[in-house]
């Protein structure tokens, strides 16, 4: 729906209307809901490794639908494509019958009946390693949304091609299947929180070799490869450690907190980025923001203490 009302932008509520139901859509139906019921069903030994397959997916769908997508755009324009692209959305629905609702699922349970969800959230806010967590998840956000909306612009800017920048993205997509897939893999095995450190210092160095390198061709689609393979890899990890915390009783509303903090990134990333390029003409200040905020996820993460917590309701307490 939101999508669709972007079509004819006649006015501000019209747009208002694009951001908040697409929004809407994004947070009901995102990687929080889908974490939550990987996080009740696969094996502990094996939840990264599932989270990270779930991300790849969403990745795949990025990677197939930029070509056609651009096609699209340069033959009929880019307002009868954002209908082609809600009407795909929409025929979703179709596939809900198909669904099956798996035992595990179904005989999920939530221990404690009398579960307090003011408890939680003054649990969540008391303990120093989760809100870590939660500023780190901050930066991916800012990343991912500022790279996601204004690389094409910033590269073209420079004199590279809509095509090479619409390429870049969809490398990025590809690319992001198998660092997914294998952060997955890697945080089943070591300390996840080190695996986010290090891949939020190895976007930093990315984007500063991005940033100083002369503009070409090859260096967006370099450019694109690299950031992909650290860039949804997050999502598995980040997940994981919320669940080393506190299990799967409370994953997804201590996994939806976090990511709150990542759209709240990401509001920062896509307006910051708009804004710069307004004033200066350039990204690149905005370029500098995303590795500073890189290297402040880096030290986050190496201070975070990841081991379980004994969450006591009725004593409201945390135990080690």
């Amino acid at each position: 729906m939101g999508v669709y009302f972007l079509r004819n932008p006649s006015n501000d509520f019209i747009i208002f209307n694009f951001g908040f139901t697409t929004g809407i859509g994004l947070g009901a139906g995102g990687m929080s809901t889908i974490v939550a019921i990987i996080g009740k069903t696969a094996p502990p030994e094996k939840k990264s490794m599932a989270m990270g397959i779930a991300a790849a997916s969403a990745s795949f769908g990025q990677f197939i639908f930029i070509a056609p997508t651009l096609f699209s755009i340069k033959t009929f324009g880019w307002q009868t494509t954002i209908v082609f692209l809600s009407l795909i959305t929409a025929s979703l629905i179709v596939l809900i019958p198909l669904l099956k609702t798996n035992n595990t699922i179904k005989n999920a349970k939530i221990e404690d009946k009398s579960f307090d969800f003011k408890d939680v959230i003054k649990f969540s806010f008391s303990n120093k390693n989760y809100i870590l967590l939660i500023l780190g998840f901050f930066t991916c956000g800012f990343h991912v949304t500022f790279i996601g909306l204004h690389l094409p612009n910033d590269l073209i800017s420079k004199g590279i091609s809509l095509d090479i920048a619409g390429w870049s993205l969809a490398i990025i997509g590809l690319f992001n299947i198998v660092g997914t897939l294998f952060f997955g893999w890697l945080g089943d095995r070591v300390l996840k929180k080190n695996s986010l450190a290090y891949i939020y210092l190895g976007r930093s160095i990315v984007i500063t070799l991005f940033i100083i390198l002369p503009p070409s061709p090859i260096l967006a689609l370099l450019f694109g490869a690299s950031i992909g393979l650290l860039w949804l890899a997050t999502v598995p990890l980040t997940n994981g450690v919320v669940f080393t915390f506190m299990g799967p009783k409370y994953l997804a509303t201590l996994g939806g907190i976090v990511f709150i903090s990542h759209q709240i990134g990401g509001l920062f990333g896509a307006w910051s980025g708009g804004k710069i390029f307004d004033i200066y003409g350039s990204y690149d200040n905005a370029w500098w923001i995303s590795v500073i905020l890189g290297i402040i996820a880096y030290l986050f993460h190496i201070f975070i203490k990841e081991k379980s917590f004994n969450y006591n309701p009725d004593a409201n307490m945390v135990k080690a």
